[in-house]
């Protein structure tokens, strides 16, 4: 049930981060627009990955490959038996990447901090999917994490990203209110 939540935040910030996309393809700031537009196409597929491409949705029978090489025998590719095991560490670099660059990167006059670095408020959700996954990958979860504790990480990981463009498309909102703002004499 969390992956829905989960799926949604997701499919929720792809929404608002190909709106980013266009208006900094409408300001022509080529750069910008294809990373937002890559950064997009990310969220959707991992939207997607979340539920199964809709699998149990739609009651769509496995194939027999993800059967077989499939950890939950879905189909994903997150959990295929070759990728699954650099996930945790994907997780632990997001989430220090968006815990603490916010630390290093802090000319909000830049640009492209100010579009790419998450702030510090929203760094908070980036904190738990660091601690979590650090400790389930190199401590064997001390004893009490299994697999399942993963998912409300998941969930709180996704929201991270969901305020992050959330934030960003306001920013952009502020940007445009700005230029329509008549001139002082």
């Amino acid at each position: 049930f969390i992956e829905y939540g989960t799926s949604i935040a997701y499919l929720i910030a792809f929404a608002f981060s190909l709106m980013i996309a266009n208006f900094f393809i409408k300001e022509e700031k080529k750069i910008f627009s294809i990373i937002y537009y890559i950064f997009s196409v990310g969220l959707i597929f991992v939207g997607l990955e979340e539920i199964s491409w809709g699998q149990r949705l739609i009651g769509l029978e496995s194939p027999d490959f993800f059967k077989t090489f499939n950890s939950q025998e879905e189909i994903t590719i997150h959990n295929l038996e070759w990728f699954r095991h650099y996930l945790h560490n994907i997780y632990i670099l997001i989430g220090f990447v968006g815990s603490f660059s916010w630390c290093l990167f802090r000319n909000k006059n830049n640009e492209f901090v100010r579009y790419f670095i998450p702030s510090w408020y929203v760094a908070s959700f980036f904190l738990p999917p660091l601690i979590i996954f650090t400790i389930i990958e190199y401590t064997n979860g001390f004893g009490f994490f299994i697999s399942k504790d993963q998912e409300p990480v998941e969930l709180i990981l996704s929201l991270g990203f969901l305020f992050f463009v959330i934030t960003n498309f306001f920013r952009q909102s502020l940007v445009k209110d700005e230029e329509c703002l008549p001139i002082e004499n």
